[in-house]
């Protein structure tokens, strides 16, 4: 960008157009002098993008970024984003433009300090901006402005003045404010001073005086925007009634709302509501509520509940915005003439929208009833769609699937990529063969493309196409003929025009024939364009389609094989794409291997200088007891994908590397590889549960088999003679439901005397293990102290919260037996591999302690 103007972008920003920074990386800017608040939307061809998959905060980050087409990035720190992949088309985007001196200002009360100071005003030269506080702008330029011009721009699209007083202190003043009237009085009694009067003719009134708002800087054309399929081709003859009633009072809505919006506009225009407007505000108002009534008892059949809602809810809140305004119509009020406005202009664009909508919405609600004749949308939904027309579903989503594309086939009389179309086919087969499938696409394909060349060169000879220089051509043949007892209809039409340097045709083809046991129904169209001003790099496109019916006695074949070309023959080789379709569906009884099939192939190829892509896609259902789906990539000779059998719930991948991304962030997660050694390598993967005696490996992570909890008593804890006391507790969650629970206690037992107790260890109320201690001490100064450490092994408790109690028992009849402070209550879950070795060693459960003079119990 040396040398180049930075783009500035002040307020909030719609549909601005960026400047390309890095035409390599696809990175634009929208704002050159700082950061900005958000980059909150882009669009490419007037369609918005997904949310971006990250926002980053240097420059080097963004460029850094692996982007897939479709997909973009942000960085507010320079104002910047990048696209995922490169764009012929118009790119937008809605931006909260730049942050000054720490503030994001939007509104002009904040946008004109923050202008003044980068022109190097100081504060005391800054007045009082607050007239302006509630008025939002916007503004974006690529080219040198001076801050003077925006700054009265900005005023001046609020409905203000920008001066600077006798101190060479700025400020600005709401032309539209209220103010008391004050009288001129040329003999200088009254503020402010006048020398003289002069009474000048009045101007006429004002008539639609237009306010500027809240612009959209980057306005589309026709071409700038994705076409949507408003309407299917075709003519229809007759519509129904309830159509044409609704499209009609839609446009009779309309041309009402814009007399109210004349209306309106000449309301308050002084900032006041007088008392004839406030009648006027009244009519229209009952004649809003009777129309809302109307409205609602039609709303019930059409899909408009999304744009109905909106509307009841501008009207409640016109109702509720004018009510106390029309509580007193003997006198004048002040109003707010944008707020009185755009309340108005809020209810009048939702009216408009719920007409509009029922008026769309007319048309699926209609039957083809009344529709007749050749030519009906559905004959034809998709006849003549350019080659990478964008074409969009009823919702607005783009149709991506090939199966519901417009543009299918394969070219007429020439290779694919430099290759017959039956060995692009049968190149199908490299990970686990089709074979049946992929001969029969290619047979196929071949055949339509023969067929059309067939016609078309028929069409010559009839015509001497050929023989002219230049002109066009319109042909239609109709024929019957008889073949023995075979009897065939044909009906073929052309569109065309040949010159020296090119040439275009439109070629549409019906054939019905009929033998014993034994009828074919045929379609084929083809659009085909070649320009040939120079041979050596011929551009052409085509467009084909065949469709074919078999039925006889024993079965019936259908099959469809459709595809687009464009290609051109470039000295270093030819430049090609192609998108190849192929359906059939078979009944056959008496064919033992294949009574009944339903297959699908697809592929798209593209050819540059000799090296090719491909990606090929096939489907097939068999006899009922087979399915089948493969999805084959190939660049330049290697291949990977994947293969999908349904009657051996198997799938298989042809890859060197497996990786998994998140579509969230965009981020690719390596899993495995096959190595040399002819094994699967897997890295970094976490995984739940291992099946025992299936580990071969050296160590493995403790967490893998078990996983533990413990509570520590943080104080003694006295038992008194003859007591049960609850020692220490807690809630354990269970994770598994064939997990075994590891209970054990380490408790540190002390008395006075002697040490005779019993402890248990208690899962949910009930007691998994008791332990008995018996240590009397003959002496009479002895104190009893011990370690114990009893142990229990719990199988059968279902998965989820269980609480686990160690409980102690004193019988010694001399003082309480005391569980010290630092005593603690393990618990393990052992998974599946631990609890396979505690049943292998037979425990259940056990104790454990020691002491002098005395035994441990169990």
């Amino acid at each position: 960008m040396k040398g180049a103007v930075k783009p500035i972008t002040i307020g909030h920003c719609l549909s601005v157009e960026p400047v390309i920074v890095d035409a390599a990386k696809w990175i634009y800017q929208v704002h050159g002098y700082g950061p900005v608040q958000d980059i909150a939307a882009v669009y490419d061809f007037a369609q918005a993008l997904a949310a971006p998959i990250a926002s980053v905060g240097t420059y080097n980050e963004l460029a850094a970024l692996t982007l897939k087409p479709g997909k973009w990035a942000k960085c507010n720190a320079l104002g910047m984003f990048r696209l995922g992949g490169a764009s012929d088309k118009k790119i937008t985007a809605d931006v909260q433009g730049g942050i000054f001196y720490g503030q994001y200002p939007d509104t002009v009360a904040d946008i004109l300090p923050a202008l003044l100071r980068k022109a190097d005003f100081s504060a005391s030269e800054i007045g009082s901006f607050a007239a302006l506080a509630n008025k939002g702008w916007s503004f974006y330029s690529k080219e040198p402005v001076d801050v003077g011009t925006v700054c009265r721009k900005a005023v001046l699209d609020a409905g203000g003045y920008l001066i600077s007083d006798n101190q060479g202190v700025w400020q600005v003043g709401n032309a539209f404010a209220p103010k008391a009237a004050k009288p001129l009085l040329a003999d200088g009694s009254a503020e402010p001073s006048v020398g003289a009067i002069l009474e000048r003719n009045v101007a006429d009134p004002l008539w639609q005086v237009e306010v500027g708002y809240n612009p959209c800087w980057g306005v589309h054309s026709a071409s700038d925007i994705s076409p949507k399929l408003l309407e299917l081709a075709g003519s229809i003859a007759e519509q129904d009634a309830a159509l044409e009633l609704v499209r009609e009072t839609a446009d009779l809505a309309k041309a009402t709302a814009e007399a109210a919006e004349i209306e309106i506009d000449n309301m308050g225009a002084d900032g006041m509501l007088d008392r004839s407007e406030k009648i006027d505000n009244q009519r229209l108002l009952e004649e809003a509520a009777a129309e809302r009534s109307a409205i609602a008892s039609k709303i019930g059949i059409y899909n408009a509940a999304t744009e109905w809602n909106a509307y009841v809810a501008a009207h409640e809140a016109l109702k509720a915005y004018l009510a106390p305004l029309l509580a007193d119509i003997t006198v004048n009020s002040p109003i707010d003439r944008a707020a009185f406005k755009g309340r108005w202009a809020t209810y009048r664009e939702k009216h408009q929208a719920v007409w509009n909508a029922m008026a769309g919405d007319a048309r699926t609600v209609s039957t083809w009833a009344g529709t007749s004749g050749a030519g009906k949308p559905q004959d034809n939904a998709t006849v003549g769609a350019k080659a990478g027309l964008n074409l969009l579903d009823q919702n607005g989503a783009a149709i991506v699937t090939l199966e519901d594309g417009a543009t299918k086939g394969a070219p007429v009389g020439t290779d694919v990529g430099g290759k017959p179309v039956i060995d692009v086919i049968s190149d199908l087969g490299k990970i686990a063969p089709i074979e049946v499938a992929q001969v029969e696409a290619g047979r196929a394909i071949l055949n339509a493309q023969l067929l059309a060349e067939q016609r078309r060169q028929r069409y010559e000879d009839i015509t001497h196409v050929s023989g002219l220089p230049l002109g066009p051509v319109v042909a239609r043949i109709d024929q019957e003929r008889v073949q023995g007892d075979k009897a065939i209809t044909d009906t073929v039409s052309l569109i065309g025009q040949k010159r020296a340097d090119g040439q275009a045709f439109i070629l549409n083809g019906s054939t019905v024939e009929i033998e014993p046991g034994k009828s074919l129904v045929s379609r084929l169209s083809e659009l085909s364009s070649l320009t040939t001003a120079d041979v050596s790099s011929a551009v052409s496109a085509r467009i084909s389609s065949y469709d074919e019916v078999l039925t006889s006695r024993t079965g019936a074949i259908a099959r469809q094989v459709d595809g687009l070309e464009a290609k051109i023959n470039a000295p270093g080789g030819p430049i090609a794409a192609a998108i190849n379709s192929y359906d059939r569906t078979t009944v056959d009884p008496a064919d033992p291997t294949t009574k009944t099939v339903a297959e699908s192939v697809r592929t798209l190829r593209s050819t540059v200088g000799g090296q090719s892509s491909e990606i090929a896609f096939i489907l097939r259902a068999l006899n009922g007891n087979e399915a089948t789906a493969q999805l084959v990539l190939t660049a330049n000779g290697k291949v990977s994908g994947l293969r999908l059998q349904g009657s051996t719930r198997s799938i298989a991948f042809d890859v060197k590397k497996f990786s998994i991304e998140d579509p969230d962030t965009g981020k690719s997660y390596f899993v495995a590889d096959a190595n040399d050694g002819g094994k699967v390598k897997m890295y970094d993967v976490e995984v739940d549960r291992i099946k025992a005696g299936s580990v071969d490996s050296p160590s493995l992570a403790i967490a893998a088999t078990s996983r533990s909890s413990f509570a520590t008593l943080s104080s003694d804890v006295a038992c008194p003679y003859n007591t049960t006391a609850d020692v220490i507790s807690f809630v354990f969650d269970k994770v598994d439901a064939d997990s075994v629970l590891k209970v054990q206690m380490f408790a540190q037992a002390d008395h006075a005397d002697d040490l005779i107790f019993t402890g248990e260890i208690v899962v949910d109320g009930n007691v998994a293990q008791t332990a008995r201690v018996r240590m009397p001490f003959d002496n009479s100064n002895s104190r009893g102290s011990v370690p114990i450490t009893p142990f229990a092994f719990v199988s059968g408790i279902a998965p989820g919260s269980h609480t686990v109690t160690f409980r102690l028992r004193s019988l010694d009849t001399e003082g309480p037996t005391y569980v010290r402070a630092g005593s603690t209550l393990e618990v393990t879950e052992l998974r599946r591999a631990a609890a396979a070795v505690v049943q292998t060693n037979t425990v259940v459960n056990g104790s454990g302690g020691g002491g002098g003079g005395g035994e441990v119990l169990e």
